[in-house]
């Protein structure tokens, strides 16, 4: 599972000059038995938000990250 690989919201994650990105088949828990091992599997979207930016200049993302499960 990685649980200790942390998720990093960097920009490299997300497209250019885009504020929403998608981790797809994240694997979230395991229940195992003697007999079968279940699985629950999501998609997470990461949305990071812009800062103020001078006009005329690219926007810029703040470091925050807001992590959802769709």
């Amino acid at each position: 599972m990685k649980l200790r690989d942390p998720i990093r919201g960097s920009a490299d994650l997300f497209p250019p000059n885009d504020s929403r990105a998608e981790i797809k088949d994240v694997k979230l828990a395991y229940i195992e038995s003697t007999f079968r091992t279940d699985v629950f599997v999501s998609d997470l979207e990461l949305t990071r938000f812009p800062v103020q930016t001078p006009p005329g200049q690219p926007a810029r993302f703040g470091p925050q990250v807001q992590i959802s499960v769709t």
